[in-house]
């Protein structure tokens, strides 16, 4: 795969995650403030609570899908088609299960409402087939309808959702929009690309089910790891609190748009290069400098302002989750660092690894989250967090150096220490000139901090040479060529630079 492809790729899905981030930003700020840090609880609890289920009807299937269509094309039509049947299959059995779970468990009406409405993340998720567009490396049509659903969906929340009344509709429109976007383009799907259709062959389902399984697993660990505190949270303190905390991890996953755009990138080019030392190296390195580059400076500022971003984008009542904010953001940086070697071991089929890793480290936040959530609550969930992600980043590390012999975090460790000293000069500043008068508002100064520090930290990158010139011209050179028939550019600059 070219670096020009995946510019491009990258270029697609960049666009469609900003549209994404700013109308899940609105979204969010809008339903916080609406429904309050009780109510917003009820959703973030109930939402991280069907997640688990959803994960299970997708079953992995989705990166079984890439990384089996990506490595045979050929084939596309057949795998298609016993993806489809595994997922309708566990629709039927996971749907099942939920209600079951719901009606057992003892929570309050308006709790246990909200989660039958979000039985519609269960149909949206088997609906979705972006899949098959990363696997042939389209990242258009995936890109088209992530960011149609999120528009719609601002649309819907800012129309439907006026008040703590309108919790419910609150609860449905995320799924319903993200349903309605996964049929139109299944439909799409169905007409210009591959036939929609079913194959329940005992044998093509258990190659499916057997392939997707360790992905599954992997992919649950993950989420433990990522939606256990809100769960654990929900049931063991209050639902302000729970708000509150899930609004800062709302933020939490707002910081990270930019690793999955470069994920989606890079995933089906570190497949495709097989183990052809060489090349995994050059697009390994290349991903790890791309994506720590571009983090960094996102998390740096909300660590560096967390009480002003929480009050612009959620108010007053939120305040008190600042100092979460920070301990999340510090731990998104690190979360950054582990998307490397996470896609990797994914690609280059070190699914076994993957699960053995993602299981110690679901089960090191689960332990941490018991022990910290009835002490300290949402601070005590935060550094369960950031104590895990670390766990997480150092056996990752240490197990793709050992099999592949790959490292490549020196230079993007520059780029998180020039971060850091570009936005927290920022926040000495801010709060100097507050402090000699009283002409800075408090509301547009931290703002204008952080686009200077973000400029600064651009020419700190660049003369640490984080930042190249020739990153710019690879760039002007894919716009100006967009067919890309001639510009592999996959060897440009040294690969142990990365």
């Amino acid at each position: 795969m070219t670096t020009s492809r995946i510019l491009r790729n990258a270029s697609m899905l960049g666009i469609a995650q900003v549209i994404s981030m700013a109308a899940g930003f609105v979204s969010t700020a809008w339903l916080a403030r609406m429904l309050g840090p009780e109510l917003y609880g009820i959703i973030g609890f109930g939402t991280a609570f069907v997640s688990y289920f959803a994960l299970s009807v997708v079953f992995g299937t989705d990166l079984y899908g890439t990384r089996e269509i990506a490595a045979a094309p050929g084939r596309t039509q057949i795998l298609f088609s016993r993806i489809l049947s595994a997922r309708l299959i566990l629709l039927f059995v996971v749907g099942l299960i939920y209600v079951g779970v719901i009606l057992v468990i003892d929570r309050p009406r308006q709790v246990s409402v909200v989660m039958f409405i979000q039985l519609l993340g269960l149909l949206s998720a088997a609906m979705t087939v972006d899949f098959l567009f990363q696997g042939h490396q389209r990242m258009g049509p995936p890109a088209i309808r992530q960011s149609a659903a999120a528009l719609l969906g601002m649309i819907a929340v800012l129309i439907l959702v006026n008040g703590p009344n309108d919790v419910f509709a609150a609860a449905a429109i995320p799924f319903s929009v993200m349903c309605f976007s996964a049929f139109l383009l299944g439909v799409f799907t169905h007409r210009r690309v591959v036939r929609l259709g079913f194959s329940f062959n005992r044998r093509g389902l258990r190659d499916v089910f057997c392939g997707s399984a360790p992905l599954l697993l992997a992919g649950l660990m993950t989420l433990v790891f990522l939606n256990v505190d809100v769960v654990m949270l929900g049931f063991l303190r209050s639902a302000e609190e729970t708000g509150i905390y899930a609004a800062m991890c709302r933020l939490f996953l707002l910081s990270m748009f930019v690793a999955h755009i470069v994920s989606s990138a890079f995933s089906p080019a570190l497949a495709a290069a097989g183990r052809n030392l060489e090349q995994m190296r050059a697009i390994y390195y290349r991903y790890i400098r791309i994506v720590i580059f571009l983090g960094a400076p996102i998390c740096a500022a909300m660590v560096a302002f967390p009480a002003w971003v929480t009050l612009v984008v959620f108010g007053e009542e939120f305040v008190e989750g600042a100092g979460t904010l920070s301990l999340l953001q510090i731990a998104a940086i690190i979360s950054y660092a582990c998307m490397a070697p996470l896609t990797a071991l994914v690609s280059w089929r070190e699914q076994k690894a993957q699960m053995t890793i993602l299981a110690m480290v679901a089960l090191t936040n689960v332990c941490l989250n018991y022990w910290l959530i009835p002490a300290y609550g949402g601070i005590g969930a935060a550094i369960a967090t950031l104590a895990a992600q670390g766990v997480m980043f150092a056996l990752l590390v240490s197990r793709v150096r050992s099999k592949f012999g790959l490292f490549g975090f020196g230079t993007p460790a520059v780029a998180v220490v020039c971060s850091f000293v570009a936005f927290f000069g920022a926040r000495f500043l801010a709060e100097f000139l507050l402090l000699i008068s009283d002409i800075f508002s408090v509301w547009l100064l931290p703002l204008f901090m952080v686009v200077a520090a973000l400029g600064c930290y651009l020419v700190l990158t660049y003369a640490a040479g984080v930042f190249r010139r020739s990153d710019l011209t690879a760039v002007i050179y894919v716009l100006r060529n967009r067919d890309g028939k001639n510009s592999d550019m996959e060897g440009s600059g040294p690969a142990n630079g990365y």
